[in-house]
């Protein structure tokens, strides 16, 4: 409370503070440059990733820690794999579960799951690009995750990438806003698989290019060279 400015990156955080401390922060969100697939030169070598032109790719990148939904999606692969012989589910970052993630899916034989540890941030949109459909998929499970506004979200809009993911506040208000995609309410793995089928049928269908305009549009908003404008001004004023 004794400080000139204070930032964070959503505005569910900055309501907190302000009744928690009387004090108004600075909403900064975390999003990338527009144009985050050309921010990088380096070609990366993908021919780990056994693609073909009928796979659907789905895509998490982030922390692989507890209370992301990452064993419900690994479940969620398996119940999707008695009905499409075409899923590949792709895995991208590293934490506290990555072994235990591991160990899960090489028990229940699952095939369609890749690992790729961490990515360097100039190279991962070339891995981020190759998806269908990503998700993003906390559970609220405490504070920091019901407020939270992940960066991934915006990494994924910033590709033009339909979004499956949490109904959490902030999330919530952009989807409100853009509908980018869907939003579940329990991270269950049926209702995981249930979204990605609906997903797969969204894209096929007549509204695939609605939606693909939607994200376009939240690209043009959710941009660093938007938002620096924010902290510029806290600089400038000092």
């Amino acid at each position: 409370p004794r400080a000139n400015y204070v930032i964070t990156p959503s505005q569910s955080i900055a309501n907190y503070y302000n009744i928690k401390y009387n004090i108004t922060p600075i909403v900064i969100r975390n999003v990338p440059i527009t144009n985050l697939s050309n921010s990088s030169d380096i070609q990366h070598n993908l021919s780990q990733i056994p693609l073909d032109k009928d796979k659907v790719v789905i895509l998490y990148q982030g922390a692989i820690n507890k209370d992301r939904g990452l064993e419900e999606l690994i479940d969620a692969a398996q119940l999707l794999s008695y009905k499409f012989d075409n899923l590949l589910f792709l895995i991208i970052g590293n934490g506290d579960i990555f072994h235990q993630l591991q160990h899960k899916v090489k028990k229940l034989n699952l095939t369609n799951i890749i690992f790729t540890g961490r990515i360097p941030f100039n190279i991962l949109p070339q891995y981020t690009k190759m998806a269908n459909i990503c998700v993003s998929l906390e559970k609220n499970t405490n504070q920091n995750y019901y407020f939270s506004l992940p960066n991934k979200i915006f990494d994924y809009i910033n590709l033009e990438k339909p979004i499956i993911a949490s109904n959490l506040p902030e999330i919530n208000n952009i989807f409100q806003k853009y509908n980018i995609g869907l939003l579940i309410n329990d991270i269950t793995p049926q209702t995981i698989a249930n979204a990605i089928i609906k997903m797969i049928n969204l894209l096929n269908g007549p509204n695939a290019l609605m939606l693909k305009q939607n994200i376009v549009k939240a690209k043009m908003e959710y941009s660093w060279e938007n938002e620096k404008h924010k902290l510029l001004a806290i600089f400038n004023n000092l």
